[in-house]
């Protein structure tokens, strides 16, 4: 089970938007609306449902005067995307080091 999970969240990892959509509910940008800006209805579909089954964000949802719908970063997803970002830096000082040698 923990290889498949693994398998299941490094691939998800590695899709179109995933760390976007990652980037854009830290950042408070956690609506559906907000998504659209970067990603199609299709993909946006998918992405939320992996993340949510691999308990990477958590789906929130509320129907007062209006329905109000939303998704954070669960504490695992906090540290997934510190660490994607670290070494996503790691990696772009690393290309930047190869343009200027």
């Amino acid at each position: 089970m923990i290889n498949n999970n693994r398998n299941r969240f490094f691939r998800v990892l590695g899709l179109t938007s995933t760390i976007d959509l990652l980037k854009s509910i830290q950042e408070g940008k956690n609506q559906y609306k907000d998504f659209l800006t970067f990603m199609g209805v299709g993909t946006i579909n998918r992405r939320l449902r992996e993340l949510i089954n691999l308990r990477i964000i958590e789906h929130h949802f509320e129907r007062k005067d209006k329905r109000n719908e939303w998704y954070t970063l669960t504490e695992k997803g906090r540290r997934i995307l510190e660490v994607t970002m670290r070494f996503e830096e790691e990696v772009l000082q690393i290309f930047e080091g190869e343009n200027n040698g």
